[in-house]
């Protein structure tokens, strides 16, 4: 029996929001540290990125339209491949958080800098009265409205729109590729690929579409394209600046400082560190609720499945709790922005090959081309990360382990502990 939609979500609805939630935290740190990584060669990167991001957005929605679920790619996985896969795919994803959240915290840092000068103490002081920020709007169960997010995306777009209209001698065409750049074009992918995570909120899409069928295809295409564009375009942008004055993480904050002076830049900052906010709020309470659901399953300790007026203290605390250690731990032996966003993109990554191997058992005809492809794109990306990779090859490893002790545990009708 097919499944009629009520929503009430149009085309052009659905572009707005598929392409603003793709414009997130990395949108003045990510391209920059392309150019850091590659020069100019980066614009190669977005544009066999957004090559790659097409099939792959495409099966999201695909089978949101088909198996419209809340649990999304975990519940293709268990529809595919049973519990034990499903259960290891979601402690993956919230596995996310000891490199997520400090990565997020890092680009937070380059627009707290260009409101004050800081030390590496004074760093680490905001990054953790950030988190603690964080922490009490979700104790408080405030949610972030969507007007006020798409309000800060459209004004990034702005500032993005004047720096382009100022510009001169920008070169929009990459440069011309030689073949032994091709390895270093990928390997900047892997880092690039960031700000592209999120693109799964389109299978959370079609049931409030319209009409799905119709709209699904359109809305994948001009959101990736729009959101691609941007990021294009400010690559473009840093390329050139890098030219003459090099680069830097800051180096977006530059231009606006040079083109429009010291109130700009500091209006800048503001809107740049209200954005990472924003996000990490997000996944923050995303990640405290899926904790929170697998406890409420058994799936995790019952302890973290207590709610106190709504909101699942325990879960909470331990987000926050493992993002601060993991802050501290980092900031300890020095690690790098690059490298944490890195090791974040193994996470994600091997959650999308999951989706596109649900892909492939679960749908038919050109759907599943698209999943076989995606999953070979995704599989190409997870290559290109190098040793950054081993960190989401040992998680999976461990929660391999971990998931027979877990249903051992269920079936035996005990409580985990």
């Amino acid at each position: 029996m097919s499944r009629q939609s009520s929503g009430e979500l149009g085309i052009l609805g659905g572009v707005a929001m598929l392409s603003t939630s793709l414009l997130g935290t990395g949108i003045f740190v990510v391209p920059v540290l392309g150019v850091m990584e590659i020069g100019a060669l980066s614009l190669w990167s977005w544009i066999f990125l957004l090559a790659m991001m097409l099939p792959i957005a495409v099966v999201f929605g695909l089978l949101g339209n088909a198996h419209p679920h809340a649990g999304g790619v975990s519940h293709w996985v268990a529809k595919s491949f049973g519990q034990h896969a499903e259960w290891v795919v979601a402690m993956l994803f919230v596995l996310v958080i000891p490199a997520g959240i400090p990565a997020a915290m890092g680009m937070a840092l380059v627009f707290a800098k260009a409101i004050f000068p800081l030390n590496d103490l004074g760093a680490m002081a905001v990054q953790i009265t950030l988190l603690l920020i964080i922490y009490g709007i979700n104790r408080a169960n405030i949610r972030a409205s969507s007007v006020i997010q798409s309000i800060i995306a459209l004004v990034i777009l702005l500032f993005i729109a004047s720096l382009w209209w100022r510009s001169s001698g920008v070169q929009w065409q990459p440069p011309k590729i030689e073949p032994d750049a091709l390895p270093s074009v990928f390997a900047s992918l892997s880092l690039l690929i960031w700000c592209f995570l999120g693109i799964e909120i389109i299978a959370h899409l079609a049931e409030e579409f319209r009409h799905p069928k119709r709209a699904l295809p359109w809305v994948t295409f001009l959101g990736l394209a729009i959101a691609g564009g941007v990021y294009y375009l400010c690559a473009a942008l840093v390329a050139a600046y890098a030219a003459d004055h090099g680069a830097e993480t800051g180096v977006m904050i530059d231009m606006v400082r040079q083109g429009y002076g010291e109130i700009a830049t500091v209006l800048f900052a503001v809107i740049g560190l209200l954005a990472c906010l924003a996000s990490v709020n997000t996944y923050t309470a995303g990640f405290t609720r899926l904790i929170w659901s697998l406890a409420d399953e058994q799936k995790l300790p019952n302890s973290l499945g207590v709610l106190r007026g709504k909101v699942p203290v325990a879960a909470l605390n331990l987000v926050t709790g493992t993002a601060l250690a993991s802050m501290l731990i980092f900031a300890l032996f020095d690690q790098d922005l690059e490298q944490l966003i890195r090791l974040s993109n193994g996470n994600f990554i091997l959650v999308y090959l999951a989706a596109m191997a649900a892909g492939v058992s679960l749908l038919r005809g050109i759907g599943r081309i698209a999943a076989l492809l995606g999953w070979l794109l995704c599989a190409l990306a997870f290559a290109a990360l190098g040793f950054a990779a081993m960190y989401a090859i040992v998680w999976v490893l461990l929660l391999s382990f971990a998931s027979r002790w877990v249903f051992r545990a269920q079936a035996a009708k005990k409580p985990l502990k």
